[in-house]
């Protein structure tokens, strides 16, 4: 069994790491998210529609979390160099603009 302090592979990796990212996810990084996706469902643009969901607020597209994701792994665990073979995302809070919450902020643990 590997221990915690030992480091394992090419990327020097060691059970345990982590890493951290986290972004204030504002009105116009919706906005680019849905120039670039055509993603502009009325959750995420209309405060009158958004107000009457489950929400009350406008909510971020999923997506911008999951490209967060993408990030904390290209930039910082493993880092430059690392691409995703497959991944899974489960949101247990959704991000509510502007927002800081660290639950629309992914964190690989």
């Amino acid at each position: 069994m590997t221990g915690a302090a030992e480091r394992i592979g090419p990327l020097g990796l060691s059970v345990g790491q982590r890493a951290r990212r986290t972004k204030t996810v504002t009105a116009k990084d919706v906005e680019l998210y849905a120039e670039i996706t055509g993603d502009r469902n009325p959750l995420h643009f209309d405060p009158n529609f958004a107000g009457r969901t489950r929400f009350k607020r406008l909510v971020a597209q999923g997506g911008i979390a999951s490209g967060m994701l993408n990030a904390l792994v290209a930039m910082d665990l493993p880092g430059a160099g690392t691409v995703f073979n497959s991944s899974g995302m489960s949101c247990m809070v959704a991000c509510c603009m502007p927002s800081k919450n660290p639950g629309c902020m992914p964190s690989l643990l």
